[in-house]
């Protein structure tokens, strides 16, 4: 197993040295290997610790506060208790005010994960997936219109549409003999 010193996991993701060691004594993210045991004692971190102050360090930066990510990092130890380090393995989004876990099963499809509210003890977010209830709609207009009108087309559609030669006809210009 590889070992990580408390200065090369600072220079890794970007921690300082005082704010790994207050992390450590407080219990936010403790190394895994080995633990400060006095003076002189080395902190040892694991690969998975190294990506869990990755991960705090990230949402620090995002805006999130230290008591924000210890709530956080409580709710998801008591939710994964068989997690060594919640925040290396797990899928976690923030929109600089919350912490927000998106679920992960791989036995459910995409559209079928969930994002849950770290902060607000589990509620779950209701998401509106924008992209496929677009598509969504344009199936059932071209399913109901057999042309559908082009003022309903999104931009971007029109766009390919007219830049496509196969499906573009020109008007004649004015002046110009046709036949």
């Amino acid at each position: 197993m590889t070992g990580f010193m408390l200065d090369m996991v600072a220079r890794l993701t970007g921690a300082t040295v005082k704010q790994l060691i207050h992390w450590d004594r407080t219990g936010l993210i403790r190394p895994s290997i080995a633990q400060a045991h006095g003076k002189g004692s080395r902190r040892v971190y694991s690969f998975l610790d190294v990506i869990a102050v990755k991960t705090a360090v990230t949402l620090r930066r995002e805006g999130i506060s230290l008591q924000k990510i210890r709530r956080c990092l409580r709710y998801l130890r008591e939710m994964y208790p068989q997690l060594e380090q919640p925040l290396a393995n797990l899928n976690l989004l923030t929109d600089g005010q919350s912490v927000f876990l998106l679920t992960s099963d791989p036995t459910t499809a995409c559209q079928n994960r969930k994002v849950i509210d770290t902060l607000a003890g589990g509620q779950l977010v209701f998401l509106v997936p924008i992209g496929r209830l677009a598509c969504e709609v344009q199936r059932e207009v071209a399913r109901l219109l057999p042309e559908p009108p082009l003022d309903i087309l999104p931009a971007f559609a029109r766009q390919n549409r007219q830049a496509d030669p196969a499906q573009r006809v020109r008007a004649p210009r004015k002046g110009v003999r046709v036949g």
